[in-house]
């Protein structure tokens, strides 16, 4: 018996491509989902069936295919026979800033193990040469994504957190 599948398209951002096929384990333009991964239960999460229309995108994204079982592990069915699965516009927004949250952290993480070390007070520039290696790693274009975004948010990011713990303390203390 075959297994029959779900398709969809979603527009994603080119710089977030790379990096999802490359969790998905992936190769091109289809990515295919096991109904017993953490990432199929979020795809399952953001279907609707609907009139099958796609959500209009924006020129820069990219167009990815995501392929599913008809039947997710519990054992529901989309029924997709008379109207197509669809997914809106703010579940495609909410999917490319989960990625984004997910790429940034990886990356976020390996900067905080720098600094732990003390690397990032050399002056070789191990902090550029992680992020660009990153970069590179996700074949992300610098116009996408650059350098200088990047490790300025981070910056941001890691003040902020700061502050957060400095008033958890002196509430605290």
């Amino acid at each position: 018996m075959k297994s029959e599948k779900i398709s969809v398209q979603i527009p994603i951002k080119r710089y977030l491509k790379n990096y999802l096929v490359s969790l998905t384990n992936s190769k091109g333009e289809k990515i295919t989902i096991d109904a017993k991964s953490d990432f199929c239960l979020l795809f399952y999460s953001m279907i609707e069936v609907g009139n099958g229309v796609p959500a209009a995108h924006v020129p820069s994204d990219s167009l990815l295919t995501i392929e599913a079982p008809l039947r997710d592990k519990l054992g529901k069915v989309f029924d997709c026979r008379h109207v197509g699965p669809t997914i809106n516009r703010t579940n495609i927004e909410r999917f490319n800033r989960f990625l984004d949250t997910l790429m940034r952290k990886e990356l976020y993480d390996r900067l905080d193990l720098i600094e732990e070390r003390g690397e990032n007070k050399r002056k070789s520039g191990r902090m550029k040469a992680e992020i660009m290696s990153f970069l590179e790693k996700y074949q992300i274009d610098h116009q996408d994504l650059s350098y200088e975004t990047l490790i300025k948010d981070y910056y941001r990011k890691k003040k902020r957190g700061e502050s957060v713990m400095k008033k958890i303390i002196q509430i605290n203390g």
